[in-house]
Order: C-alpha cells, then structure tokens, then sequence
C-alpha cells in the first residue's frame, strides 16, 4: 500500500498510527467501506484511545474504528464534533495500552460527559466552547509569534549594535598602529 495517493490508489486508510490523524496508507476504493463525517479512535499500540474527526472520505484498515453520532438527524458541525473528540479522548485515551487494547467491546459501555439541555446534548454550548478554544489558541500563537519577532528585532539590534562597536574597535587598532 503507498502512502502517497496514486490513480488507484486513492482513498486513505486509517491504521493505529497517530501521524496525519492516522490516514498512512491509500487503498483503492473498488470493495472498500468509504466512511466520512465521523470519529476514528485508535484501538492498539502506543497511541491507543487517540481519537480525531475524519471530515472527509476514508476507510479503516486495522486496529482502529470509526463511530458515527446517531442522537440527531442532522449531520454535526465540526465545532461538535471536535467536542466530542475532546470529551472521548478524555475518558478513553491513556487507559489502554498494547496488552489491554481500546477496542469497541471494551468501550462501547463508557460514558462521555456532554452538556445538556432539556435533557438532550446542548449542541449550542459545544459549539461556543470549541469556539473560545479556538479563539485563545489563536490569541497564544500571536501572543508567542510577535514575542518572537520581538526577540529576534532586538537580537538583530543588538547584533548591529556589537558589529558597530567592533567595527569601531578595528578603526581604533588601525588608527593606533599608523
């Protein structure tokens, strides 16, 4: 199987593998079960109970699965889905290993914490909460970036500054020995 997409060859395929949110390998499509829009969770190896939203066309080879959320007729936002990813990785991620895998049987049972309104998911809350996350990491990674353009300024002034100060210590010498 390549793990770069060819004619043939072009539908990912999810394995245990925790790179590139598990998609390594491309099989052909003829035969396959093509899934989208739902949760791949990792059931082996070290990266067993990694769980992430595959948003677009798949299909799961081995030691993983996929999960659909079957509690409204519409499809998800990806808002919500990322909640539920959060919240499943939560509860499952790290209480597995190689010799106690994640599969379906061992999980299907646990329950996930979701916010509720009139007794259903609040879909809403999921939505604002993901929505802030987003928000602050965006806030941090601009935080962090203009600190280091900060620092690298003043490197490079500083850096000016010595070349100056050199280059006036040289003219010094030069001077001095005439």
């Amino acid at each position: 199987m390549p793990n770069v997409a060819t004619n043939e060859y072009d539908l990912p395929a999810l394995t245990a593998g925790i790179q590139n949110q598990r998609l390594n390998n491309y099989v052909p499509r003829k035969n396959a079960t093509i899934l989208k829009n739902v949760i791949s969770i990792s059931a082996n190896g070290a990266n067993t109970g990694a769980t992430f939203y595959q948003s677009k066309e798949f299909t799961v080879l081995q030691d993983a699965y996929a999960i659909k959320w079957i509690y409204t007729e519409n499809i998800l936002t990806e808002s919500q889905y990322l909640f539920l990813v959060g919240t499943i990785t939560k509860r499952i991620f790290g209480n597995y290993e190689w010799t106690n895998k994640a599969g379906w049987e061992r999980i299907k049972d646990n329950c996930i914490s979701l916010p509720v309104r009139n007794g259903k998911p609040d879909y809403d809350i999921m939505e604002t909460f993901i929505s802030a996350v987003q928000k602050l990491v965006i806030k941090n990674v601009v935080q962090y970036t203009a600190q280091k353009i900060q620092k690298s300024f003043e490197l490079r002034q500083e850096s000016k500054s010595l070349l100056e100060k050199a280059k006036q210590m040289v003219e010094h010498e030069i001077e001095g020995t005439k």
